[in-house]
């Protein structure tokens, strides 16, 4: 009976790395190889939503500065959400996880015109009877 706690305790761990452990790790050497392929004029998505065009890159600090329509800021390099592809004219291949929407377009309705229906409502006639 121990043997077999044991064994299951492993395995539990195995299932552990290969789900959760190892999938991190690739995603942080992705990330690591996408930072150390930043240069100048590459353009990039900040965290903060902030698009624009790396001016200069401080390696020592891990800064850089960001062009953004002619305002200059400085940002560490740890708040890159992604770099753009240089070439825009060739689509970026979409991720696994990335759901496809489809454009539908929607056709106004128009209510059909309701029946008018006479209501016949006697108004009270303005002359009184003497």
């Amino acid at each position: 009976m121990n043997s077999m706690n044991i064994l299951l305790i492993l395995g539990l761990f195995v299932v552990m790395y290969f789900f959760m452990i190892r999938p991190q790790q690739q995603q942080q050497k992705k990330r690591a190889a996408m930072l150390a392929g930043i240069q100048k004029g590459s353009e990039v998505i900040l965290r903060s939503g902030l698009h624009g065009k790396i001016d200069s890159l401080d390696a020592e600090k891990k800064t850089m500065t960001i062009d953004a329509d002619g305002v200059y800021m400085t940002f560490e390099q740890s708040a890159i959400l992604t770099v753009v592809a240089l070439d825009k004219h060739v689509e970026a291949k979409p991720d696994k996880h990335e759901v496809k929407r489809e454009e539908k377009t929607v056709e106004p309705t128009v209510a059909p015109e309701a029946t008018k229906e006479e209501a016949t409502t006697e108004q009270p006639s303005a002359e009184k009877e003497n």
